[in-house]
Formats: structure tokens, C-alpha cells, sequence
């Protein structure tokens, strides 16, 4: 089973750019994945102006799981690379070049170009 880590960069992006998530997670993993969400991420979420109301609205709807985090630290992008680098279990899908380079030693990344999925 594939397990992905989801960053606020690729949650902005699927919903400016109108993308099915979901459905192109079941193509490209044939229904054998779950999502993930950190509670740092969902922070953050509720702190950005922009579409922060339909993202929250699509992760509570949608089958993205809930991990709890345990930190004082308020940049997300650290707890998403301290999860990659302790479990080696996720993937992670992200639209940020840094946070990909800072985690591609550990892990694969799923991200968009011209709205088609590409793994790295």
C-alpha cells in the first residue's frame, strides 16, 4: 500500500487547478493508497487567506487520514521531512522544488506539471 503525505503546496494546487485528486490517485496506485495530513499542515491551512475554507472542506470530505504531531515547531515543512526520514513509509506529494530536493534521498515525490501527475 502506498502511504502519501500530502503538503499544502499540492492541496492549493489541485483545487486552483480544478484536478480530481482522488481519481488520478486511483489510476496511477490502482486504489492502494491512503492519504495522510499532518495536524502542523491543517494549521497552517486555517492561517492562509486564500481557499482555505474549500481545502479544509475537501480534506474533511475526502479520505485524507489525520496524523497527530509531536512538536512545538510551527513550520510544517520540518515535520513533513522528520515523518519521511523516521518512518521511510510515505511518499510525498508536494508542488514545493525544495521541500522535494530536501526529501528525495528518503523518498519518492508526487507532484503536478501542467496538470499531469509526474513520480519522482
Amino acid at each position: 500500500k502506498y502511504h502519501i503525505l500530502l503538503d499544502t503546496s499540492l492541496l492549493h494546487y489541485i483545487i486552483k487547478n480544478k484536478i480530481n485528486f482522488l481519481a488520478v490517485c486511483n489510476i496511477y496506485f490502482f486504489n492502494n493508497y491512503a492519504l495522510y495530513i499532518t495536524e502542523c499542515m491543517l494549521k497552517e491551512l486555517t492561517s492562509l487567506k486564500s481557499h482555505n475554507k474549500i481545502l479544509i472542506r475537501y480534506i474533511k470530505n475526502s479520505k485524507i487520514r489525520k496524523l497527530k504531531c509531536f512538536h512545538n515547531q510551527s513550520y510544517g515543512d520540518r515535520c513533513l521531512i522528520n515523518k519521511i526520514k523516521s518512518t521511510g513509509l510515505f511518499l510525498i506529494a508536494t508542488q514545493d522544488s525544495l521541500l522535494i530536493k530536501k526529501t528525495i534521498e528518503f523518498t519518492k515525490a508526487i507532484t503536478f506539471k501542467k496538470k499531469k501527475l509526474i513520480i519522482i
